[in-house]
């Protein structure tokens, strides 16, 4: 299945939502920052030279550019659970952003 990155930006809302609910859970983490390289991750083993894995998962792309619609998605979520948990007040702004002015 390939998500837009706002459709992984909602589903890791409803996740993170679901696990702060919890009180169980003592943290939860992000894999990877940056997309994995088009041509695998490497090195592999015997006859292969990468593992085969090119993932685009990252916050960012292989250019270090952010997926905006993902990264501001996560920014709410993240904001959200902490005011879910009466760690951080409410923002003064109704909705954050990070994309560049």
């Amino acid at each position: 299945m390939t998500l837009t990155d706002a459709e992984s930006g909602d589903r890791y809302s409803q996740w993170l939502n679901d696990t702060s609910a919890q009180p169980n859970v003592v943290g939860v983490s992000w894999f990877e920052y940056r997309d994995e390289p088009i041509t695998g991750r490497g090195p592999g083993s015997g006859s292969a030279v990468v593992t085969g894995e090119h993932d685009a998962f990252g916050l960012v792309d292989n250019a270090d550019s952010p997926k905006y619609d993902l990264v501001e998605k996560v920014l709410s979520a993240n904001i959200a659970a902490l005011q879910s948990l009466g760690l951080v007040p409410a923002p003064s702004a109704p909705n954050a952003t990070v994309r560049p002015r």
